[in-house]
């Protein structure tokens, strides 16, 4: 994208639930942890001031809400540190239990994040 086209920030897209999980309810667990994320980036503005680019994050969520996995799944940041610290964020996520227990609902979700030096 050209400079100046899009805000300076981490900016969210549409999470991208599968299973028992609504988009709304991605959304929400994410949020707290934004301002974390773009300290992330802020710190790796600093070495790169032109750094942009996408990343996604994929969380996979247990029946009780606990994360089973968080991982970095795809980023042309190339910057190792901010994924790393990216990484970190999303395994503070809070989630609440996906149903009854019984069930054995989980749920992947996909965060795909735009990082912008504005």
């Amino acid at each position: 994208f050209a400079p100046g086209s899009v805000p300076r920030g981490v900016m969210l897209g549409n999470p991208n639930p599968i299973g028992f999980m609504t988009g709304k309810t991605a959304e929400k667990a994410i949020l707290p942890v934004m301002p974390s994320i773009r300290s992330c980036y802020d710190q790796a503005l600093g070495s790169n001031p032109e750094l942009n680019g996408r990343l996604t994050g994929r969380v996979a969520v247990a029946p009780d809400g606990s994360l089973m996995t968080y991982e970095v799944t795809g980023s042309n940041l190339g910057v190792p540190e901010l994924e790393s610290c990216v990484t970190e964020q999303l395994g503070k996520l809070k989630f609440k239990p996906l149903g009854d227990p019984a069930d054995d609902n989980t749920a992947l979700v996909l965060y795909p994040l735009l990082f912008s030096p504005g």
